[in-house]
């Protein structure tokens, strides 16, 4: 079982759309994920450098994404963590290398600096990851 993770942050660049073989659409979101700590001298938060995170948001709900979100929203999503890891050759040393990657179950736009309004789509069936029908 894969572990599950909410990430909140800004979007980096407009969200990289392709489709599967079957026809199944995927949008490959970044987000910078923002934050703060307390200065132990002068009490006042910094900004510490952000991490950043690569979404992966599938079907009818990566559709929706890519019409809903722009660069420098706030972005909530909430999936499964993958990682994916590999040796890479530099300058005649292996390197390990590890990155992780969200599967998204969820996203929507953080109303942390912004309002969202929203747009209720009636009459359609939920879809699951895979983009078949759940109803």
């Amino acid at each position: 079982m894969r572990p599950t993770i909410t990430v909140e942050g800004s979007l980096v660049f407009e969200p990289k759309v392709t489709a599967t073989p079957k026809g199944i659409t995927l949008a490959k979101i970044r987000l910078a994920c923002e934050k703060e700590k307390r200065d132990p001298t002068t009490g006042a938060y910094v900004k510490v450098d952000p991490v950043f995170v690569t979404c992966a948001v599938w079907g009818q709900m990566a559709e929706q994404l890519v019409e809903s979100i722009a660069v420098g929203d706030w972005v909530i999503v909430a999936g499964e963590l993958d990682q994916n890891a590999w040796d890479q050759d530099v300058d005649g040393t292996t390197v390990h290398r590890v990155d992780y990657e969200v599967q998204a179950r969820a996203v929507g736009v953080s109303t942390r600096f912004t309002t969202a309004p929203t747009q209720r789509r009636r009459g359609e069936q939920p879809t699951s990851h895979d983009g078949t029908s759940q109803g």
